[in-house]
């Protein structure tokens, strides 16, 4: 690492882009001379070439990953999908620029996590390398999903707040939202932090920069029918993934019991027996778990203003990670959706070996996320998971879990 950190920062930058680039090519001839599955050719172009033809979003069905689904996404995402078909019918083409869209973001990432940095004292050089150690780790579901868009979105939202530039920050959560909804997870949170520090003038600038942002959505509401997006959630199964279906997997290979693996809403899903009793009850847990936290985080800054900053990122990762966890679905890409919070972590805690447990962890949740990809999906025989497979995914959600729980004893310590 002393290496990389002594080369000076433009060649930094090339180095670790020119690294991207590397990987974004592999995917790129993987998918196109390889024949591999593809979210961006098998689902993002039809949804787009659709548009092209004249299919309007949340109107007809679309012929998408196989099959005929409804607009599933929220609106901006669409848009997004929508630019590299702008560029030509070939789905090769189509992929290369999304690609290329891809890299930019990742750049916009890096600059802003070595904004960041700056702003809190922290070697900026240091968490461009943790950055791109993180993204790298999860290079497949980088550049063959969308998510790398809303988490280079918190990344902005979170640099703007620290230069108190509240009315992007709020945009960029806005964006974030129409995006993928997780980010509007983040705004009770520093809602609270601008009224406990007296920013009344920001608040109201942020409140407006969310709302104008947010219009974006307008025309999809008037012209298609967006609540279809948030019935497909609603009734979607418990994922295999999921904290609660991990360890049902367990009680499933120890006893023998009715569940079974059953394709369906794109995923992999436990179903039958006790998986249907619990499954609809874990969006009210998991709604109930952030609630709580919201209502302990007002609690503990109404008590001591000290650490607001610390505590209300802190706050922020746990909210994430618990609707991430708690609920009924849990796709392995998610995992990149907690970036922004361990880099963030990483400049706030004092203590060294508090640093190396942080990086290693969350380092050892993309790694059994991979490995989740390779024995669930890649190596999976039939519509059942082997004991290795189950094991990875058990350990994956208690290495999360324990995260969960060391952010949970910091909350009420976080010091400024």
């Amino acid at each position: 690492m002393d290496l990389v950190l002594s080369i000076d920062e433009k060649r930094f930058d090339l180095l670790v882009m020119g690294l991207f680039g590397i990987m974004a090519a592999v995917i790129f001839a993987v998918v196109q001379f390889a024949g591999m599955h593809s979210s961006v050719v098998e689902g993002y172009y039809p949804y787009a070439d659709a548009m092209m033809h004249g299919v309007f979003p949340y109107t007809d069905e679309v012929f998408v990953y196989d099959y005929w689904n409804v607009w599933e996404y929220p609106p901006l995402a669409y848009v997004l999908f929508l630019i590299p078909r702008l560029f030509g019918a070939n789905e090769a083409v189509y992929q290369a620029v999304y690609l290329v869209i891809v890299m930019v973001f990742i750049w916009l990432g890096m600059r802003s996590v070595r904004r960041i940095a700056d702003i809190r004292g922290y070697d900026p050089r240091k968490a461009c390398v943790y950055y791109a150690i993180f993204m790298a780790l999860m290079a497949e579901f980088l550049f063959d999903r969308f998510d790398v868009f809303p988490v280079v979105l918190c990344i902005l939202a979170i640099r703007f707040f620290m230069e108190e530039r509240y009315h992007w920050a709020a945009v960029m959560l806005a964006l974030g939202t129409l995006l993928k909804l997780y980010p509007a997870l983040l705004l009770p949170f520093f809602i609270i932090w601008l009224i406990r520090r007296k920013e009344f003038s920001g608040l109201l600038r942020a409140a407006v920069g969310f709302l104008v942002a947010m219009c974006i959505a307008v025309p999809f509401i008037l012209l298609g029918d967006i609540s279809q997006m948030f019935a497909y959630h609603s009734d979607r199964p418990m994922e295999i993934e999921s904290f609660a279906a991990s360890i049902l997997e367990v009680v499933r290979l120890t006893t023998g019991s009715g569940m079974e693996v059953f394709y369906s809403y794109g995923s992999d899903n436990l179903v039958g027996g006790i998986a249907d009793d619990i499954s609809p009850y874990l969006s009210k847990f998991m709604l109930a778990c952030i609630a709580f936290l919201f209502v302990y985080y007002v609690y503990l800054v109404w008590r001591k203003e000290d650490g607001l900053e610390h505590r209300s990122y802190n706050a922020m990762f746990l909210a994430v990670a618990a609707f991430m966890m708690f609920g009924a679905v849990f796709s392995a890409q998610y995992v990149i959706w907690l970036i922004p919070f361990v880099l963030v972590f990483l400049m706030y805690v004092g203590e060294k070996a508090k640093r190396c447990a942080i990086i290693r962890v969350f380092a050892l949740v993309e790694v059994f996320t991979q490995l989740n990809f390779l024995f669930n999906f890649g190596m999976r025989p039939d519509d059942f998971l082997s004991p290795w497979g189950v094991g990875v995914l058990v350990v994956r959600n208690v290495l999360l879990l324990l995260m969960m729980v060391y952010a949970v004893r910091d909350l009420p310590e976080s010091e400024a």
